[in-house]
């Protein structure tokens, strides 16, 4: 075994350092990406253009995930109620001192209005892929409202898909 070959720790940290140069940075997430978000809305069971509420942590296992709930304002696809309020489950969160984060998983701030691709999770919905693809209305500099992705879209690697396509960028 490599470990007893060191017989101190300022030996073992200084085999670590030297290594650290040819270590791989973890990026995030991976997702083998839709063409565009039409496809990505093929894939998804649900659509809907809503509200976050308060997010709330809850166990699962050994993880910690994030329940947020929403209100749909509109919906582009599903069996959904304008009005109706809907469970998102998110990876990570902060729960009793301990935290657990994903890269690339969404974190919905409350009062913020969004654009979920969602699929079914238990008697809620959950991301169909992480934060890739979801948008979040914000305020453009001439004061419009538009769609844009969420910040932790930099944190997903994207995979080659098999078919060749290059995706659309979001």
């Amino acid at each position: 075994m490599l470990m007893k070959q060191f017989y101190d720790i300022p030996s073992l940290l200084i085999f670590l350092l030297l290594l650290f140069p040819l270590a791989r940075p973890a990026s995030g997430s991976s997702v083998v990406p839709p063409q565009n978000l039409g496809e990505l809305a093929l894939m998804s069971e649900g659509i809907v253009l809503a509200r976050a509420g308060k997010g709330t942590p809850k166990r699962g296992g050994t993880l910690i995930f994030t329940h947020t709930r929403f209100t749909v304002l509109e919906i582009v696809g599903g069996n959904f109620r304008v009005g109706e309020q809907i469970d998102v489950e998110a990876y990570g969160g902060q729960m009793d001192g301990l935290g657990f984060a994903v890269p690339g998983s969404p974190e919905f701030e409350a009062g913020e209005v969004y654009l979920l691709f969602l699929s079914p999770k238990g008697d809620g919905w959950q991301p169909r892929m992480m934060s890739y693809g979801l948008l979040q209305e914000v305020t453009d500099p001439n004061g419009n409202r538009v769609l844009t992705h969420l910040e932790e879209l930099h944190d997903v690697e994207l995979i080659a898909r098999k078919d060749g396509v290059t995706p659309e960028p979001i």
